[in-house]
């Protein structure tokens, strides 16, 4: 069942300038978050969140795709998968021929139709599998790419690290079940990966063991959190107690955003405005 959506349209968003906008669609078994770039003003207005009490099926992804105006008539549509089946190599010791034997190993000899891998920052390449349903609905748009929600992460760490002179930093981000995590030294990748989790003492189980392997100083590595995490909630007073030095995910300050944006937790859709 779809929950009420979260829609926040600028006073300029028009079909009229389609021809000159970019979409950017981040798609989970649950949400959907969209938002519309003028390329021209570099400035995004539009912003929609679509929430589903049951996993999102073909039609009802193509029905809020449609309701939210991610149509053809965009100049380009930038689509980004959340899910764990995803890997991360340096650049250079990325072989493209040994895509299905990467998969094979980690995920057990499974059977993976799409497998996409694509350049990203800190000089990687991700690979990831793009889900039947998705494969499917992703063939209605002519004028659209296919990354993963690692890329959105690795592009906000980067710009935020030099932005603000992090020497090191451990970034969060929350999806419904899982988060993503991205370690990062002297503006050098250390460490990305995804969790599953049920419980807030599933994600500090698997934080204070980043700790430790990593030997980091919880009181001087920033830890910057985005998704779905509830500023006041326990895990925040969790980590608070054991005097995790917190900051929140921010906006790329590159492009403009619609007064109206001003309504939304910003490191709840940081990662979606990052790129």
């Amino acid at each position: 069942m779809l929950q009420k959506p979260i829609v926040l349209s600028d006073e300029t968003f028009h079909q009229t300038f389609f021809s000159s906008y970019k979409s950017y669609v981040v798609l989970d078994k649950f949400y959907v978050n969209i938002t519309h770039l003028d390329t021209v003003r570099k400035k995004f207005v539009y912003f929609a969140s679509q929430r589903t009490d049951e996993e999102i099926d073909n039609q009802t992804l193509l029905t809020i795709l449609d309701q939210h105006f991610v149509t053809n008539q965009q100049q380009q549509i930038n689509f980004y998968i959340v899910n764990s089946q995803v890997h991360i190599f340096p650049e250079p010791f990325f072989k493209e021929e040994q895509t299905h034997h990467i998969f094979d190993f980690v995920n057990g000899n499974e059977l993976y139709n799409h497998i996409i891998a694509q350049k990203a920052s800190y000089n990687t390449v991700i690979q990831f599998n793009v889900p039947d349903l998705w494969e499917n609905v992703l063939k209605n748009f002519s004028h659209c790419n296919c990354y993963h929600h690692a890329h959105l992460l690795l592009y906000l760490s980067e710009w935020m690290t030099r932005k603000y002179n992090y020497k090191s930093s451990v970034f969060l981000h929350f999806h419904n079940n899982s988060f993503e995590v991205v370690v990062t030294q002297n503006n050098q990748l250390i460490l990305f990966n995804t969790y599953n989790f049920q419980h807030n003492d599933d994600v500090l189980y698997y934080v204070h063991w980043m700790v430790k392997s990593f030997e980091l100083d919880i009181k001087q590595n920033i830890f910057v959190l985005s998704g779905w995490v509830d500023k006041k909630g326990e895990l925040i007073k969790k980590m608070k107690e054991f005097d995790f030095r917190i900051e929140w995910a921010k906006f790329n300050p590159h492009y403009i955003y619609s007064y109206r944006f001003n309504e939304l937790q910003m490191h709840q859709f940081a990662t979606l405005f990052s790129v």
